[in-house]
C-alpha cells in the first residue's frame, strides 16, 4: 500500500475481489492512497472484473465506480466469461516499471504479491493490461 506514494505517472490495476473489500480496512486505506496519487498528477485506469450480469445489477458496484470517477480513476468494467483464465487476474503496471500479482486468501485478505520489474514481465503484463482493456467497458456507459 506504500508504495503508492511513490508513483509518478500511471497505474493501470484489475480488481478480483470482493465489493466488501473497498468499503473495510485495507481497501478503505488503498482508495485513500489512490486520493493522494491523483492530487500528484498520477493516471489511476482500474478494471473490475465482474463474475456475471447479475453483478452489474449490485448498487454497491455502481456506488464504487462513482466513487472511483470522482477522484478521477479511470474506471472499465469486464465480465470474467469474456477473459481467458491467464487474463483473470489481480495485478498492477506501476510507472510502465513495476508490474505486480496480487494473492488474496478467501477472506480476501492480501497474503502476497509476485512483484516483477524485468522488461519481459513488464511486457507481457502491457499484453495482459492491451487484452482486458480491449473487452472491457467504460464503466460510465455502463451505468447512465
Amino acid at each position: 500500500i506504500d508504495l503508492i506514494k511513490n508513483l509518478k505517472k500511471t497505474l493501470f490495476a484489475t480488481s478480483l475481489i470482493e465489493l466488501e473489500f473497498w468499503s473495510r480496512g485495507f481497501g478503505e486505506k488503498y482508495f485513500e492512497k489512490h486520493k493522494e496519487a491523483i492530487k500528484k498528477n498520477v493516471s489511476i485506469t482500474r478494471v473490475f472484473i465482474i463474475d456475471d450480469d447479475f453483478e452489474m445489477k449490485d448498487k454497491r458496484l455502481k456506488n464504487l465506480v462513482r466513487e472511483h470517477e470522482k477522484i478521477s480513476i479511470n474506471v472499465f468494467i469486464v465480465l470474467r466469461s469474456k477473459l481467458s483464465n491467464d487474463h483473470v487476474v489481480d495485478m498492477g503496471i506501476w510507472d510502465d516499471e513495476l508490474v505486480f500479482y496480487n494473492k488474496w486468501d478467501s477472506s480476501y485478505q492480501l497474503f502476497g504479491a509476485d512483484i516483477h520489474t524485468d522488461i519481459n514481465q513488464i511486457e507481457k503484463a502491457h499484453k495482459i493490461r492491451d487484452f482486458i482493456l480491449s473487452e472491457a467497458k467504460p464503466a460510465s456507459c455502463l451505468f447512465e
